[in-house]
């Protein structure tokens, strides 16, 4: 999250707004990212792939409208892709 703008160094920073989709399938759904673990070379019998979403959120810039998008759920998606979980298309 910012509290200085990087493009006009103003301090004027709208933060952790939602960002949210207005897509009739996922109406007022907020926008993620999937990470899922990969499947096992010896899958047993009874697997199921774990997951995480991850959120996102939005701190926009008041005086010029630089715009962020970020995620408190960081230390998640760096574990995670420390294990080998990939993006789910």
């Amino acid at each position: 999250m910012i509290t200085q703008c990087p493009t006009c160094n103003s301090t004027e920073i709208v933060s952790d707004l939602k960002l949210l989709t207005d897509d009739k399938v996922n109406t007022g759904m907020p926008l993620f990212v999937k990470l899922v673990e990969p499947e096992p070379e010896k899958k047993p019998f009874m697997w199921m792939a774990s997951e995480i979403k991850i959120n996102f959120h939005v701190a926009v810039c008041g005086e010029c409208g630089y715009t962020q998008l970020y995620t408190k759920e960081y230390e998640e998606v760096l574990d995670a892709h420390k294990k080998g979980y990939q993006s789910q298309s």
